[in-house]
């Protein structure tokens, strides 16, 4: 059971490596670059802070109503 599932993880992730390889800017040159899990967890908070420092400059609108937030 678990090398099947270990051969159809290893044919996802070719197939997600192709298709990450067509993706382009608008200049046709290659956009994806993988990144390490470090480079990403960075890029994440960094995201955050500049979520919570808009926020802040825009006076905290999100905490004077009850609100909840559904996406996807």
């Amino acid at each position: 059971m678990q090398s099947e599932f270990d051969g159809i993880l290893a044919q996802y992730n070719r197939a997600r490596q192709w298709l990450f390889s067509l993706i382009t800017d608008p200049t046709g040159s290659r956009y994806h670059k993988e990144k390490s899990r470090a480079l990403r967890f960075q890029e994440f908070r960094e995201q955050i802070e500049r979520t919570k420092d808009f926020l802040d400059f825009a006076g905290n609108p999100e905490s004077q109503f009850n609100s909840i937030h559904v996406a996807g």
